[in-house]
């Protein structure tokens, strides 16, 4: 070979190495690419993840059975739902259903119950209050009221930044979307403005409206926000059909828990 061909070959050889590199280089930047696609696409219809929901549901008077009988068909709906039932921590103002799993209901005894429940990663707080109320807090028999300061620090101590929704069937109850207690982990839902009745208190009532408006709607809800204005649309038609004045239900629903469903977002099988 002479000296002409070898410098020839030379550059052959030179051009088949740069072809080759650029040829790997492409391929790792569309395999890069399709990496990052792919991931994207994952990201899009990759469903919620599953929150493991841990509540407790109390009663604050003894006065009517609606309030007992709303804690008890409550429970049996978080069950239905997905809820484990010793996840649940039940409290009544009852002396003869403070038995068996059912404690005693108090400010301490609801601090205790959501300590109890021992919120870790991947769970969430469901908590809901039934009971009279005033513009300054949810009524407890014999105990005066729980303020939405109280209740916020019990929520912030027990359950932190997981997600949490707090319901409060009572009149007044919008005083528990103040700013106090809202946070952007949280919904709260409530049966009335801060300056309105609710209904259904009567002793002749199963449950009150907003608790039946409840009871109702939660098994279809996919979400907080879906719940809050399902019930309200509930009770509006109650009270117009009755020619009441609105009690006007209030909501928050904070961005970090917006989109979240409420439980698995699995159908019922009955659905």
């Amino acid at each position: 070979m002479g000296p002409r061909s070898g410098h020839l070959a030379k550059l052959l050889a030179l051009s088949l190495l740069l072809v080759t590199g650029l040829a790997a280089s492409c391929q790792r930047k569309l395999k890069g690419k399709k990496k990052k696609r792919g991931a994207a696409l994952a990201a899009e219809t990759m469903p919620a993840g599953r929150i493991r929901w841990k509540g407790v549901i109390m009663t604050g008077d003894d006065s009517i059975v609606a309030f007992d009988n709303a804690r008890r068909k409550l429970k049996e709906l978080w069950v239905e739902r997905g809820v484990d039932e010793a996840d649940i921590r039940e409290l009544s103002m009852t002396p003869a259903e403070q038995r068996g799993e059912v404690g005693a209901a108090s400010e301490a005894g609801l601090r205790s119950a959501l300590n109890g429940l021992a919120v870790g990663k991947g769970e969430g707080c469901l908590v809901h209050l039934t009971s009279h109320g005033s513009p300054w807090g949810f009524y407890l028999r014999g105990q005066g009221m729980l303020t939405p300061a109280a209740l916020d620090k019990m929520l912030s101590k027990a359950c932190g930044e997981r997600p949490t929704v707090v319901m409060i069937s009572a009149c007044f109850s919008g005083v528990f979307t103040s700013n106090v207690m809202k946070r952007k982990n949280r919904a709260i839902l409530t049966a009335a403005r801060d300056d309105r009745s609710s209904f259904g208190c009567g002793i002749e009532d199963t449950f009150t409206f907003w608790d039946g408006c409840m009871i109702d709607e939660l098994p279809k809800a996919a979400t907080a926000a879906a719940l809050a204005d399902a019930v309200s649309g509930c009770i509006r038609g109650k009270e117009r059909e009755r020619k009441l004045a609105f009690s006007y239900p209030q909501q928050f629903v904070g961005a970090g828990i917006a989109r979240l469903p409420l439980f698995d977002a699995k159908p019922l099988e009955a659905e």
